[in-house]
């Protein structure tokens, strides 16, 4: 839902683009962007994750991110496999990535299924569990990373990268190990 990012507690699902459009702030002053908007803006600048919190929309956003051609820059990641198995079978050279946290070990089902990340909360990414990922030819990315002793943590343990809800933060800390 919007509860974190705009104090609203209602899903996207919940709502229509227009409502969406007229009532919600993230922080107060921003406007929730379309994925074509955000895709758009990004062009290929930088990475993009776009994390389905919904299976039964990915065959949607998988049509949307066709229509660009170009995605080799864009991740989709989720929690459900079952949202990234839908996303190959629409997308069959699109990267993917599990996340998790609960059950523990879903690093050998992202393999499975054909995904190239796995994106384990930081505690599960233990340096045993991010060898035994590499072994298997997987990148990691720990999460959430929003202090300088978690990132140094994850750092230690040789994650590939890791996902934050400040960006300024990690931009901060990466510049300071330069």
């Amino acid at each position: 839902d919007f509860k974190r990012v705009a104090g609203i507690k209602k899903s996207p699902s919940e709502m229509t683009h227009e409502e969406i459009k007229k009532e919600v702030r993230v922080g107060g002053t921003e406007e929730v962007p379309t994925l074509e908007e955000v895709i758009e803006f990004i062009s290929g600048r930088v990475g993009l994750f776009v994390e389905i919190k919904e299976p039964e929309i990915s065959e949607k956003i998988a049509e949307t991110v066709k229509n660009f051609r170009s995605y080799s820059w864009i991740a989709f990641i989720s929690f459900y496999e079952e949202a990234l198995v839908r996303i190959k079978t629409s997308l069959p050279d699109a990267v993917t990535g599990l996340i998790y946290m609960r059950p523990h070990g879903k690093i050998v089902e992202a393999k499975k299924i054909g995904s190239q990340i796995v994106l384990p909360q930081w505690k599960l990414g233990t340096e045993k569990a991010i060898a035994f990922a590499h072994r298997l030819g997987l990148k990691v990315v720990s999460w959430v990373i929003n202090d300088e002793k978690t990132a140094k943590e994850v750092l230690s343990r040789k994650a590939d990268a890791m996902a934050t809800d400040l960006p300024d933060f990690l931009f901060k800390f990466r510049k300071s190990l330069m």
